[in-house]
C-alpha cells in the first residue's frame, strides 16, 4: 500500500487592474457639458433680446411675460446652469491639488465649501494656494453680480416722438365731485356734463 501526498499551492490573490481614465470623458462629464452649453445658450438668448429691443418702444415686445421678467428668468437660469458645472469642477480639482504634494487636511474641507457657495469660494481664494480650482471660485463670486448688472443694462425711458397722424386725442372726465373732506359744506356739489355738450373752456392746438 502507498499513500499519495498532494501539496497544496497557495492561492494567488486576485489582482485588480487599474484603468486610467482620460482627463475629459464625455460619459463622465455629460451633465456638466450639457449645463455649460445651456448656460452659453441662455447668454446668447439674452444678448439677442438686448439687440432686438435696442432703441425700440416697449410696445414692440409682444411676449406675454414682461421684458424685465424675461431677462430675470434668463439670468437666473443661466446662473443655475453655470454653477452646476463650476461646483463639480471645484470638487474634482481638489484631487489634483492633493496629488501634487503633501497638503493640509483642512484644505479638503475648504474645497468642499467652495463647491457649495460663495463663502467657501472666498475661503479658497484667501487660505489655499492658488490652483486650477481658483478659476471656479472666481466664477462663483462674479456670478452674484451677473443678474443685477443684466437688469441695469435694460434701461426704459420716456421719449417724445412725432406722430404721423393729423389728429390728436385726449381724455376728459364726464363727472366729478368736490364733496370731499372740508369741501363737503362748501355748497359745491356734483357737476355732470352731457357727453355731447361742447367744451367751451378747452382749446387744443395741433402743430
Amino acid at each position: 500500500p502507498y499513500t499519495t501526498l498532494f501539496r497544496s499551492e497557495p492561492c494567488a490573490a486576485p489582482t485588480t487592474e487599474y484603468k486610467r481614465h482620460p482627463v475629459y470623458s464625455p460619459r463622465e462629464w455629460l451633465l456638466e457639458s450639457i449645463s455649460s452649453i445651456l448656460a452659453l445658450g441662455l447668454v446668447i438668448a439674452t444678448l439677442i433680446i438686448f439687440w432686438y429691443m435696442e432703441n425700440k418702444p416697449l410696445s414692440a415686445w409682444r411676449a406675454r411675460v414682461s421684458l424685465n421678467a424675461t431677462i430675470s428668468i434668463l439670468t437666473t437660469a443661466y446662473t443655475m446652469a453655470l454653477m452646476h458645472g463650476v461646483s463639480t469642477f471645484i470638487g474634482q480639482s481638489k484631487w489634483l491639488y492633493f496629488k501634487n504634494g503633501p497638503r493640509k487636511l483642512a484644505d479638503l474641507e475648504t474645497f468642499d465649501k467652495a463647491s457649495r457657495g460663495v463663502w467657501g469660494s472666498v475661503l479658497l481664494l484667501t487660505t489655499v494656494k492658488w490652483n486650477l480650482a481658483t478659476i471656479g471660485a472666481c466664477i462663483t463670486i462674479l456670478g452674484l453680480g451677473f443678474a443685477p448688472f443684466a437688469q441695469q443694462v435694460l434701461l426704459i425711458e420716456q421719449r417724445d416722438i412725432i406722430s404721423p397722424a393729423d389728429t390728436a386725442t385726449f381724455g376728459y372726465a364726464h363727472n366729478y365731485s368736490r364733496a370731499l373732506g372740508g369741501l363737503a359744506n362748501s355748497g359745491i356739489g356734483k357737476h355732470r356734463r352731457h357727453p355731447t355738450q361742447p367744451i367751451q373752456e378747452m382749446h387744443l392746438t395741433c402743430f
